[in-house]
């Protein structure tokens, strides 16, 4: 069995995440990673607790990387990974900045301080509204493909084939 990743343009990518199927009959015992200059990484038996078993290797560019199992337990029925991702770079999200909490109000990381709030008593009944300091969250979309992308890697999810 083999499942195959396809990029319009090249990627550079230094590591591959693979997740076997989390259950106890299947389970994939040896794999080859093979680049599209046909370049070939071995891969040693997949984690089977449903955590990541991860390969690392030199950068390597390019527009395909094909996951081939080359082995199976005696129980396999069905060859499948739960997951695979690719990254250039480094996972691991990056850390928020340190914050004293006196510097901070509730924990939040919003800055406090000793003046008076800025915003008049208004002889209004209408409500006064105050900008929320926290950025908002960035969404990448990907109109092609069910992928997540991001400037370090891409994240294709399977399912059994639904």
């Amino acid at each position: 069995a083999w499942l195959q990743l396809h990029w319009d343009t090249p990627q550079t990518i230094d590591r591959v995440y693979l997740y076997d199927r989390p259950n106890n009959a299947d389970h994939i015992t040896g794999a080859t990673l093979t680049f599209s200059d046909n370049t070939t990484i071995p891969v040693p038996a997949l984690n089977n607790d449903g955590s990541a078993t991860i390969i690392t290797f030199t950068p390597r560019t390019t527009t395909t990387l094909r996951v081939t199992t080359t082995s199976t337990s005696t129980t396999t029925q069905n060859a499948g990974l739960a997951e695979i991702e690719t990254y250039n770079g480094d996972p691991t999200p990056q850390q928020l900045p340190a914050f004293a909490p006196s510097d901070t109000q509730s924990g939040l990381g919003i800055p406090v301080t000793e003046q008076e709030p800025a915003i008049e008593e208004a002889a209004s009944t209408q409500p006064t509204s105050v900008e929320s300091p926290l950025p908002e969250p960035t969404v990448l979309e990907s109109p092609d493909l069910e992928l997540s992308q991001t400037p370090e890697g891409a994240l294709v999810g399977v399912s059994e084939g639904r």
